[in-house]
């Protein structure tokens, strides 16, 4: 179970915190804080940063890997360069875990060394590769330390005033080997429609959005409806309102599109704990916004249809792959 050292709130204002702080460095300086989620995400494991060096050691592989060998030999560029990060990243964080779950039996402490999500090493490694290693992590660390200091000036403010900030975790109890099978199908699944002729015109909220979609909803299916409900008041808000208002694009589209998500998110969980007496998500409260805000940029690039079919096309392929991996369990 992935446990934070603040509350839900706290963490998604770190999250919040992190994308504004991060547009801000790309319009001073140019440079990308290793994606508009990643310092947010980073600040959170402050208090164990034997996560942080993980994580980082995992793009610094991935970019070697990639850049210096496969780019080359196999003149990767655009999309398929991301999509090779993704799975080379994934494919060294499998044998990482895999090798740390040898090691613990042995040094139960060595369980502080996990990696950071799926697909941040990627995104860091993905920055590296454009703008160099030194740039990218100058800038990622900074504002990532930004963040944490305002989060624990926050924290602080809220002790004053007797508002406890520790929070019962803020993972999920699924089983290791079920959520990480459900992640490699995910992934598999939208690479394996990145193949196809659909490639060009269907969403599918990234390459892990699918996975959380099956998990949430093989607990409470209601809540993935009221998910894709919030992405498309997302999706209205920021291509209606503020796109209208304001030339949004690129980097400062998805976070608009992240900064919208987090408000619609609270927006629901208040109207329907005060009105339904209903706690949507639990257990995925920091993960939800950020599908929200990723089915929502994906519907503004690709349309409602193509976004709705590739979703529930990879939800498929991984409700599907479940069952095998059921089977062979068994």
């Amino acid at each position: 179970m992935t446990s934070f050292l603040m509350d839900a709130d706290l963490a998604r204002l770190a999250i919040i915190c992190g994308v504004v702080f991060g547009v801000l460095a790309y319009n001073r300086f140019g440079i990308t804080a290793g994606g508009a989620i990643v310092p947010g995400y980073l600040a959170l494991y402050i208090p164990e940063p034997s996560h942080i060096v993980s994580t980082i050691g995992i793009s610094l592989l991935t970019y070697l890997i990639v850049q210096k060998w496969l780019r080359p030999k196999y003149m990767l560029w655009g999309s398929r360069l991301f999509e090779t990060e993704i799975v080379v990243a994934f494919t060294l964080q499998l044998a990482w875990m895999g090798a740390l779950t040898f090691l613990m039996q042995q040094t139960p402490v060595l369980s502080v060394f996990t990696t950071i999500g799926f697909v941040l090493p990627a995104i860091i490694a993905h920055d590296m590769g454009r703008q160099g290693i030194a740039r990218t992590l100058q800038v990622t660390l900074g504002c990532t330390a930004i963040v944490f200091l305002l989060i624990m000036a926050v924290v602080s403010i809220r002790s004053f005033f007797g508002i406890v900030t520790l929070a019962p975790a803020a993972g999920f109890a699924f089983g290791n080997v079920t959520f990480i099978a459900t992640i490699a199908l995910s992934i598999f699944a939208v690479l394996m429609l990145r193949q196809t002729p659909l490639r060009g015109w269907i969403g599918t909220g990234g390459f892990v959005t699918a996975a959380y979609l099956v998990l949430i909803f093989s607990k409470r299916p209601m809540d993935v409806l009221i998910i894709l409900g919030g992405a498309a008041v997302t999706y209205v808000i920021v291509t209606q309102i503020l796109m209208r208002q304001a030339i949004i694009f690129g980097r400062g589209k998805v976070a608009a599109m992240i900064l919208v998500g987090m408000l619609i998110t609270w927006a629901f969980e208040f109207v329907l704990s005060s009105q339904f007496g209903y706690t949507p998500w639990p257990g995925f409260f920091i993960i939800v916004p950020m599908m929200m805000a990723l089915l929502a940029n994906d519907t503004q690039r690709y349309g409602p249809l193509g976004t709705v079919t590739g979703t529930f096309l990879t939800m498929a392929v991984v409700i599907s792959g479940l069952q095998l991996v059921n089977l062979a369990l068994a």
